[in-house]
């Protein structure tokens, strides 16, 4: 009886201890913020002019369906207006920026629906995208609305095309099995 209490004794002590390590894994193994999202940009045109715009941005913390990422950096000019604040300025230097982005290098679908067609550009970006602001060229004046030139840099990855899509999926899940094992181990 005595080696049964003290198996006993052992098993009290080390479950709860195991257990508490378990739980803590998934805390060291996350990331701190969310830094990649899913970009997607949408433009919708109704006899062959367009209609509408919408660009989309959404956390994508396990995307599989991407591509590798490079660094990659877009030129751009927007128009300013005589009361814009700092910071609208720059959400739009930014929007603009991923825009011309996605139009170049993003995964790009089209349907047709209803005498309307939407052509789509995917992709996946790392934040924060730098904007860099660049001298003005042109002086303003009344002929000449005054323009904000920038520079815009980030990571980005494109979306691979849909036959690719199940390979990447099922080579993902391989991976996080192959480090939840490993986790396990440490």
């Amino acid at each position: 009886m005595p080696f049964l209490n003290k198996s006993y004794i052992l098993l009290v002590f080390i479950c709860p201890a195991a257990v508490f390590f378990i739980l803590q894994i998934p805390a060291f193994a996350a990331p701190d913020g969310i830094d990649t999202y899913y970009v997607r940009y949408d433009i919708i045109y109704v006899n062959h002019r367009v209609a509408d715009e919408n660009l989309l941005m959404v956390p994508a913390q396990n995307e599989f369906r991407m591509e590798k990422f490079s660094q990659v950096r877009i030129a751009g000019v927007i128009s300013m207006t005589p009361r814009e604040s700092k910071n609208r300025l720059w959400t739009r230097a930014r929007d603009q920026a991923l825009k011309q982005l996605l139009r170049s290098r993003g995964l790009t679908s089209v349907e047709t629906r209803n005498m309307a067609t939407i052509v789509s550009y995917e992709g996946v970006v790392r934040t924060p995208v730098q904007i860099v602001p660049d001298a003005e060229t042109a002086p303003a004046g009344p002929e000449n609305p005054p323009v904000f030139s920038f520079t815009a840099g980030t990571w980005f990855a494109p979306l691979a095309f849909p036959d690719q899509w199940q390979r990447r999926e099922t080579k993902a899940l391989m991976r996080k099995k192959i480090e939840g094992f490993l986790e396990l181990i440490r």
